[in-house]
């Protein structure tokens, strides 16, 4: 089971909940290789040219679907290259600012940021990567 992102990850903690119960239903013990990097590609790219055997799967977050849309050129297609099997789980994304920054609603944050090109900063997981 190749997670495309590090250990200890939203995503990789999700796979490893399932995995076990995974395992015993297919008869098969299921491991986990974490493929970090590249915002998912990288573990993409290794599911995407393994034998098609049966014998590796990707659990992977909405990046997935993303990837395609934001990285200009990438070693594999998604539509062509994977076949979905199952949602696994929805993880709710929120965005937060300081209290002290009096900013309640987005219109209001997009205002602010509008009017003072440059300098706000944010924080990601990375490009195309939601909470991974």
């Amino acid at each position: 089971m190749i997670v495309p992102f590090a250990a200890g990850s939203t995503t990789d903690i999700i796979a490893r909940a399932i995995a076990d119960k995974m395992g015993q239903s297919m008869g098969q013990t299921l491991v986990i290789e974490n493929k970090g990097g590249a915002s998912g590609t990288i573990g993409q790219a290794q599911v995407a040219t393994a034998a098609p055997d049966g014998y590796t799967i990707m659990v992977h977050s909405s990046s997935h679907t993303v990837s395609p849309h934001t990285f200009a050129k990438l070693p594999f297609d998604t539509l062509a290259d994977f076949t979905p099997v199952t949602p696994i789980s929805s993880t709710p994304n929120v965005l937060v600012i300081a209290p002290s920054k009096n900013i309640k609603t987005l219109q209001e944050l997009l205002a602010a940021a509008r009017a003072n090109p440059g300098k706000m900063n944010f924080a990601s997981a990375g490009r195309a990567a939601p909470p991974t």
